[in-house]
C-alpha cells in the first residue's frame, strides 16, 4: 500500500461509501502489488 491511497480509504471508511473511487485503478494497484510480491519471492 502507498501513502497516496491512505486518503482515499479514509474517505471510504468516513463516508461509508466509495462512490468517486475508481475501481479500475484499485484492480491495477492490486495487480501491481501482487506482480511485485510475486518477483520478491523469485
Amino acid at each position: 500500500m502507498t501513502a497516496m491511497s491512505l486518503p482515499q480509504i479514509a474517505r471510504i471508511l468516513r463516508d461509508r461509501s466509495a462512490a468517486g473511487v475508481s475501481l479500475l485503478t484499485w484492480i491495477i494497484f492490486a495487480l501491481s502489488g501482487a506482480s511485485w510480491f510475486a518477483y520478491g519471492l523469485l
